[in-house]
């Protein structure tokens, strides 16, 4: 008994122990107001453990949900300080290439579709564009109605972005969208970089085909 009320947790018995106890000394068998307390407050506590284990489950779920969510809005720098309650400096950059897609005929397209359709068509191809963009160092600045760019900025990385940015482009090329019309999509994909840059890397259109496969 003195056991059970001492002030470091380690050092008191658990139920397990305390029934043991009980049940060497009561030899007889009959079970006591002070068993039956017993089981009731070791069912309990069996049961408590396992509630806060689905609700720790359920609340590290949300949390990554939380944190794709927000590496999904944020870069990656920014939402790391984030998390870590710091405040966010921002960054001057010399250099920076920056491409911009968009739907060629969004617009006349959209207006023979149904609403759903157009809805379907933009998720499955920004799905396809955001799982290629994650295989690249490269940050989604900015995703609208038809147009879709990224840039790629550091000083010290420029020259590699130049490459980024068309890999890209080579990517898209293998991009499959499935549409509720047999009408054929095209993408206008460009991309610039600084002045000094322009004249090599500068693509004014390239069009690419994504097929759209009737379901």
């Amino acid at each position: 008994m003195e056991r059970c009320w001492a002030e470091e947790p380690l050092e008191r018995p658990d139920f397990n122990q305390v029934n043991a106890y009980i049940c060497k000394f009561n030899k007889e068998g009959r079970t006591s107001i002070l068993d039956n307390l017993l089981s009731r407050m070791e069912q309990y506590a069996n049961n408590l453990e396992k509630l806060v284990e689905e609700r720790t489950q359920a609340y590290l779920e949300e949390k990554r949900k939380a944190e794709n969510l927000l590496y999904q809005i944020l870069p990656h720098s920014v939402a790391e300080q984030l998390k870590r309650g710091e405040t966010v400096q921002a960054e001057a950059f010399d250099s920076v290439t920056i491409y911009f897609s968009d739907i060629v005929g969004f617009t006349s397209m959209s207006a023979e579709s149904t609403p759903m359709q157009v809805v379907t068509l933009l998720n499955d191809l920004y799905t396809c564009f955001d799982a290629i963009i994650d295989n690249f160092d490269v940050y989604k600045s900015s995703r609208q109605i038809c147009l879709f760019s990224c840039s790629k900025s550091s000083v010290a990385t420029f020259k590699e972005s130049l490459h980024h940015i068309p890999q890209l482009f080579l990517h898209y090329i293998y991009i499959r969208v499935v549409a509720d019309h047999s009408q054929e999509l095209s993408l206008s994909l460009r991309y610039a970089a600084t002045p000094e840059y322009q004249q090599v890397v500068n693509v004014p259109k390239v069009a690419l085909n994504v097929l759209a496969i009737l379901r």
